[in-house]
């Protein structure tokens, strides 16, 4: 995949979750999302790699920054 292909994801993805956080709680999106993804990773790679791709999450999740709170159509649960 491309930059160019994956932007396109991005934006796509970005967008229906806006879409979805304007209907449920952005914590309960972002848990359905997170769920989903660990599962397409436990699909997708073996198990030495998804173990490695769960460290390198939680190593690195200092580093993720919040979306701006004008971003998002949110309710009052996103902090």
């Amino acid at each position: 995949m491309d930059d160019k292909e994956l932007n396109e994801l991005f934006n796509k993805s970005f967008a229906m979750n806006v879409k979805l956080s304007s209907e449920y709680s952005v914590v309960a999106v972002a848990s359905v999302l997170l769920g989903q993804a660990m599962r397409l990773f436990r699909t997708a790679l073996s198990d030495d790699d998804f173990k490695k791709i769960m460290v390198t999450i939680n190593e690195t999740s200092n580093d993720v920054r919040p979306y701006d709170e004008y971003s998002l159509d949110t309710d009052s649960t996103l902090h």
